[in-house]
């Protein structure tokens, strides 16, 4: 069956480009409209979706062809697990100091001393919860990609072995193979 709207080659880059579209579009509009013009969150969330998108095409386009179905399964996972921790260094450095904002780390502490009433003060986690969200993430995505992959070629391969008039002649055959036997509901067990 054809498709009308779009073709089997086009159909995985329209899907990509409608990801990437509402990736980006649907963040910067939630800013714009219930943010409080703080666009430091907007440009970390940017920096982490790009080393994100960095990720899943270097896998899906790169490493998962290349080292995972060639038999090279640990240069895989060691390139990968280097691929991660170097993105994360990369989005680490630019949230410290190109998107760091000290006006809201001292709001944001105030508001914790606020809450601890004169308490032994807690401080959370956060840049444990950040590295912790951004590897969870990243390996995520990792293995969204690597199914991507592994589905294409199991696609491709079913697509390729079965020709439309093929499976219908190899099932006629296999009928008219024995035509001595009955069919399996007369049988009976001697």
């Amino acid at each position: 069956m054809k498709s009308i709207l779009v073709s089997k080659k086009k159909l995985p880059l329209l899907l990509h480009v409608l990801a990437w579209l509402i990736i980006l579009v649907i963040p910067h509009y939630l800013i714009k409209t219930y943010g409080d013009g703080d666009n430091h969150f907007l440009y970390q969330f940017y920096s982490t979706t790009a080393i994100f998108g960095i990720i899943f095409y270097l896998n899906y386009l790169w490493l998962v062809p290349k080292f995972f179905f060639k038999e090279n399964k640990w240069w895989y996972f060691l390139i990968t697990s280097g691929v991660i921790v170097v993105s994360y260094l990369i989005v680490w450095y630019l949230s410290e100091s190109a998107f760091h904002d000290p006006e809201r780390e001292q709001q944001f502490q105030k508001i914790m001393e606020e809450l601890q009433n004169g308490k032994e003060r807690f401080k959370p986690p956060i840049k444990q919860f950040r590295a912790y969200s951004f590897f969870f993430t990243s390996i995520l995505i990792t293995g969204f990609s690597l199914g991507l992959v592994f589905f294409g070629k199991l696609f491709s391969k079913r697509t390729t072995a079965e020709r439309p008039g093929e499976r219908k002649a190899e099932l006629g055959a296999r009928f008219f193979e024995k035509p001595n036997q009955p069919p399996l509901l007369f049988q009976h067990v001697e």
